[in-house]
Order: structure tokens, then C-alpha cells, then sequence
């Protein structure tokens, strides 16, 4: 099947022409906003990393209905394990800021929101967390799903 040479500059042409029409814009500097927090504050979490993988282990052990010997027998490679999580999220939510940068400059001055890459950092617990408009600023965020407080 051979398409013609003209119906594909036509194709073109109308794909131009319609990603060229006014439309409402879809971000804000939110998405920059939130890559920069991300790129700065992730090393925060990797410093915080031991601490917080060992907050998420006393939640479990405490708050799961887990017996006495299976509490016994886990902690320790449970740690290593929240540990590992932690470092692993760290890394994510570097690689997220990252990802966002180019797209958050694209968008700085339309209007809207954009979705986060990455986790966003409104749902995780975090030794220090606070809003300054925009911009979420999360000192030591957790990234393990059992913790929800």
C-alpha cells in the first residue's frame, strides 16, 4: 500500500495547523516549581534514610497485628528492607525532579496543573513538610506505604 507523497505533507501540514490553535493551558510554574524541590531536597531523604527507615519499623511492629515471633524473627531484615525502600525512593524522586525540569520551563507562564511524575510528596510523611504556595517543601519524606500518619 504506497501513500502519497501529497497526502502525507497534507497530514503533516493539518497536524501543524491544528497543534497551532489557541487552547487553554494545561500547567503552571508548579511543575518547576516542584522539580526544583525535588532535585534540591531529595539528599535530605538519603541523610534521613536510617531514621526514617527506623520510624517505619516501629509503626509496623507496633501497629500491625503481626505475633510476638514473627515480630522477633523480621525486625532486622524488615530494616534492611524499609532501608533499601527508602534509598530507592530517594533516588526516584531525584530522577522525578529531573524529569520534570524541561517541562516545568515549558509550562512557567500557562496557567493550570500538571500531575506529578513521581509519588507526590503531598502523600507521604515527612520529618519536616510545609507549602510555601507552590511549592511543597518535604525535608525527609518516607516513601513505604505502611506508614500513614
Amino acid at each position: 500500500m504506497r501513500v502519497p507523497l501529497r497526502m502525507i505533507l497534507l497530514l503533516v501540514a493539518f497536524g501543524l495547523l491544528l497543534g497551532a490553535t489557541p487552547r487553554t493551558a494545561s500547567a503552571d510554574p508548579s511543575q518547576l516549581c516542584r522539580s526544583f524541590s525535588s532535585i534540591l531536597l531529595a539528599p535530605t531523604d538519603l541523610v534521613f534514610a536510617p531514621w526514617i527507615a527506623a520510624h517505619d519499623e516501629y509503626y509496623g511492629l507496633t501497629e500491625m497485628d503481626d505475633g510476638l515471633a514473627m515480630k522477633a524473627l523480621t525486625w532486622a531484615p524488615g530494616y534492611v528492607w524499609l532501608l533499601g525502600l527508602q534509598v530507592g525512593g530517594t533516588a526516584f524522586r531525584l530522577i522525578g525532579g529531573v524529569f520534570e525540569f524541561l517541562p516545568g520551563l515549558v509550562t512557567f507562564f500557562q496557567e493550570g496543573s500538571q500531575p506529578a511524575l513521581f509519588r507526590n510528596q503531598d502523600e507521604t510523611w515527612a520529618l519536616y513538610r510545609n507549602d510555601f504556595g507552590p511549592c511543597p517543601v518535604r525535608i525527609g519524606s518516607s516513601y513505604q506505604t505502611i506508614n500513614e500518619n
